[in-house]
């Protein structure tokens, strides 16, 4: 019976000693793809912000939202860039310089 119990113990420390890595390696892209979707919906995150901002912006200077929140869009990030570049100064009471 002590023989067999040994034989066991042996044969599970063998397996573990095996299996380590591939469970530690395996724990490691487990990481990797909580890191990885979390960048995802954080990028996700700022490109639909960045279209709800452009479309507030859009309407509260006389612009058309639904047509500058398509074409920053299309075009993020770039277009976030170049709207901010191009649009037309507030109208209105609201008049503020461009800094």
């Amino acid at each position: 019976m002590g023989f067999k119990l040994t034989v066991r113990k042996r044969w599970i420390g063998l397996l573990l000693l095996f299996l380590t890595p591939l469970i530690m390696g395996a724990a490691r892209k487990g990481v990797g793809v909580v890191i990885g979707l979390l960048f995802y919906l954080l990028l996700l995150g700022a490109f639909i912000g960045s279209l709800v901002w452009a479309y507030r912006d859009a309407t509260r200077r006389g612009k058309p939202g639904f047509w500058v929140a398509l074409m920053v869009a299309i075009l993020w990030p770039l277009g976030i860039l170049l709207w901010i570049v191009f649009r037309p100064p507030l109208q209105g009471d609201r008049v503020h310089p461009h800094s």
